[in-house]
């Protein structure tokens, strides 16, 4: 008997509807510190929130922080279900005035904390589909520094935040790395550091928008997050230079 051919199938992809949502009208500033006290340099720079780690042995109680500057908490990317359950109760012990979240277990527990929740762009947001996803959890992202200028400009969602400067985080894993640093075979150099009870290799260059920045403020971005360890505070002051008058860059990308 001859064979029957089936009918063909179209299938339609139906995607979330996406709505422009306008940036906060005041600029902020955020940055990451990994000490008490390089959290109030970052302070002394004006930054508006400055994120520690939550286990950091020095982390505030409440009261104890003078700044005007926000001290948030900083949750680690890797976190047992042991370590999660730790965090949340140093979060609800010490009271931060927000959190910079790199763990996406923590996401269902984040209804528990009336304060502003950050998304560590190791969550991967690359488009407004992405961001309309974890608006459910009323959390705030950070873009993935893996986007274009122009890739960041077809956003109609701008309550998000860019990062400005710092070291990407390439890898992170449990397994123990020995080495300061490991070098590929065109003698690149990649930095090894080790956070919590894991270690991150990271890009073998700062990132920087340098200048950019004055093009993503005029389009409506108006949240900026610096993460470079020891030099932060430097960087925050240098990007709110640079968005008030143009700064000749050429020497900052130096290197």
């Amino acid at each position: 008997l001859p064979l029957k051919s089936s009918p063909r199938r179209t299938t339609h992809v139906i995607l979330p509807r996406t709505e422009k949502t306008k940036a906060p009208p005041l600029q902020r500033f955020l940055a990451r510190a990994y000490s008490l006290a390089e959290a109030r340099e970052i302070a002394k720079a004006d930054a508006d929130i400055v994120f520690l780690d939550i286990f950091s042995p020095d982390f505030p109680e409440p009261g104890q922080w003078q700044e005007r500057t926000t001290l948030g908490a900083y949750l680690p990317r890797i976190m047992s279900d042991t370590e999660l359950s730790r965090a949340v109760a140093l979060l609800g012990r010490k009271k931060p005035g927000a959190i910079l979240n790199g763990n996406l277990g923590f996401l269902a527990r984040r209804s528990a904390f009336e304060v502003p929740v950050y998304l560590d762009y190791s969550f991967n947001v690359f488009n407004d589909i992405d961001t309309l996803y974890f608006r459910k959890y009323n959390v705030i992202p950070i873009l993935s520094p893996e986007l274009a200028l122009g890739e960041m400009t077809a956003f109609k969602d701008r309550e998000v935040v860019i990062l400005c400067h710092g070291d990407i985080v390439l890898v992170n894993t449990k397994i123990e790395i020995k080495d300061e640093k490991l070098v590929d075979e065109k003698g690149f150099e990649f930095p090894v550091r080790k956070e919590d009870g894991y270690w991150q290799i990271l890009n073998s260059r700062p990132f920087g928008v340098f200048n950019d920045i004055r093009k993503l403020r005029t389009i409506g971005f108006n949240q900026f997050y610096v993460d470079q360890q020891d030099e932060s505070a430097y960087f925050v002051l240098l990007y709110r230079n640079m968005l008030k008058q143009g700064v000749p860059d050429r020497k900052e990308r130096k290197g």
